[in-house]
């Protein structure tokens, strides 16, 4: 799926950072400023109930920095001091237990025919108004998901969702709430044939 807020070096070290700690997944060399992470520094975020308390945790202050260091180095910047949202993300992330890499938002495990997420309790999390609820019931919805993610992603729909929430200049059908909806509500037939057409017009505008 096409990045809409992290390009692939900042997906790269996303990833490299939950690999940092969730040690029984590393099976290539990380960074020596991941080093030391692990476990413990996992279940220090997990513990976390308040965005204040994750943005000073050593281990999200460690995936934050090169993130915005590579931010920086864009064009135009998105999220440029975004401590907050790569909290949240740090959060979250600490939760999942597992990164499946498939381009699949989480909204795609939580909705469906047998949806593992009440349709009640996802509007709610579409509803959210303070990073601290967004926060609370993203650890839910992944566990909901049986700690399952593509990493990367849902750390982009993190950073949409702290982003646009503070800005109208986003087209309302690319939204992060906007495409979260359709994975929960549409079946998967039906969002690949919206995809391919959306693709198809943006390659042959008219």
């Amino acid at each position: 799926m096409t990045a809409r807020y992290l390009d692939d070096a900042q997906r790269k070290w996303v990833r490299d950072w939950y690999r940092a700690i969730h040690p029984s997944d590393i099976s290539a060399k990380l960074p020596p400023v991941l080093t030391g992470l692990g476990r413990q520094a996992r279940a220090q975020l997990r513990r976390c109930s308040t965005i204040e308390e994750l943005i000073t945790e050593s281990a999200a202050l460690r995936l934050a920095g090169p993130l915005l260091e590579l931010e920086a180095q864009k064009k135009y910047e998105q999220f440029k001091n975004g401590y907050a949202a790569i909290g949240m993300v740090a959060g979250v992330l600490a939760h999942v237990r597992e990164d499946a890499p498939d381009g699949r938002g989480l909204a795609t495990r939580l909705g469906g025919e047998q949806p593992n997420m009440s349709e009640l309790r996802f509007t709610r999390l579409m509803r959210a108004e303070s990073d601290e609820d967004f926060y609370r019931m993203m650890c839910r919805a992944v566990q909901l998901a049986d700690g399952k993610a593509d990493v990367a992603e849902l750390a982009d729909d993190i950073i949409a969702w702290a982003v646009e929430r503070k800005t109208f200049y986003v087209d309302p059908a690319s939204r992060m709430k906007s495409r979260w909806a359709r994975d929960y509500y549409l079946p998967a037939q039906t969002r690949a044939a919206k995809q391919d057409k959306q693709n198809t017009t943006s390659e042959n505008p008219a």
